[in-house]
């Protein structure tokens, strides 16, 4: 798995590219701890090109989560192929994290909920 950084108005976007699976968690992981050590706390993954998505890639998720809020952000996740879409509503996991059609809306959901 390949994993791109970039920043879209204050956001950090992860954008995830191959199968998120045992083998490559640790590369999401590592990818979330350094943004959330370089006080990035807003983050949006985007996995238009993420092809597979395993149970251990969903554990990953999850952690992720759970480490941005513990760091006072939060995730969302964005452009989810329909494949993929499937396993994170079936895993419940569209109704811990908020799921977007785009990266865009994503982003601007941030911006929505600042007072």
């Amino acid at each position: 798995m390949e994993i791109e950084s970039n920043q879209i108005d204050g956001v950090t976007i992860l954008a995830l590219f191959g199968t998120l699976d045992a083998l490559t968690a640790a590369q999401l992981e590592g990818a979330v701890e350094s943004a959330l050590s370089a006080e990035e706390r807003q983050l949006v993954l985007n996995l238009a090109d993420l092809i597979f998505l395993s149970s251990a890639g969903l554990r990953t998720l999850i952690t992720a989560t759970r480490a941005a809020r513990e760091h006072d952000g939060d995730l969302r996740v964005a452009a989810v192929s329909e494949r993929v879409r499937r396993v994170l509503e079936l895993a419940g996991f569209d109704r811990i994290v908020p799921v977007f059609d785009t990266v865009d809306d994503a982003v601007t959901s941030y911006t929505d909920e600042t007072p």
